[in-house]
């Protein structure tokens, strides 16, 4: 039980050093025109255990709904294919614009649309048990069909979280004073030990004085 209440008070304690929760890309259809399409996104332990994260670079009569993304959770976002690759963290400045329509389940699924555009790669992709790729297009691609004013598209898949948060430390607290509750208890309701028993006295009794002294 000791052993026990030492593990949870040390997870406690370690629980504002988590990473980030990781969502990572499996692709279920492959596309011909984004060939060995992959992708990750990193939100914070926060946006998950909220369920959401939300944040529209002109949803709010043209103001920005959050000041950085990091303020709802959203950390990074990335993708790579043949033809290349670009990470994502953003920061919701003027020229960049972002909109990430997220939720979290429980068993680390995500449902919900992510669109970006740093004004030199857009993507777009959104879908709830399946995802698709809606649009890839950037200046690093011109002279292909994702070089713009044209697209790729197609791939489908599912991002998966790597692993779950544990529960907050306000959780993690209240399962450690419940179990040391619990071994005050048993320490309480424990029977008490009996004395050892007097050798002397029993052989005494089982063959008589000694009536040689």
């Amino acid at each position: 039980m000791k052993r026990r209440l030492l593990f949870l008070l040390g997870l406690t304690a370690a629980l504002p050093a988590m990473a980030d929760v990781i969502y990572r890309w499996h692709t279920v259809s492959a596309s011909p025109e984004l060939p060995a399409f992959d992708a990750v996104l990193h939100i914070t332990d926060d946006a998950y255990r909220r369920g959401n994260a939300f944040l529209d670079f002109n949803g709010c009569a043209g103001m920005a709904c959050a000041l950085r993304a990091t303020e709802v959770g959203i950390v990074y976002m990335g993708y790579s294919f043949a033809l290349g690759s670009h990470g994502h963290q953003p920061p919701l400045v003027m020229g960049v614009y972002d909109k990430f329509d997220l939720q979290f389940d429980r068993v680390g699924g995500l449902t919900g649309s992510i669109r970006f555009n740093t004004t030199e790669v857009e993507l777009a992709m959104s879908g709830h048990s399946l995802w698709s790729v809606d649009l890839l297009r950037g200046d690093p691609y011109i002279g292909t069909p994702c070089g713009g004013p044209t697209y790729c598209s197609g791939a489908s898949g599912y991002f998966q979280a790597d692993r779950l948060p544990l529960p907050e430390p306000a959780s993690l607290g209240l399962m450690t004073a419940g179990m040391a509750a619990l071994a005050a208890m048993r320490r309480k309701f424990r029977p008490a030990r009996q004395p050892a028993p007097d050798l002397a006295l029993q052989s005494a009794l089982r063959h008589g004085p000694d009536v040689t002294a």
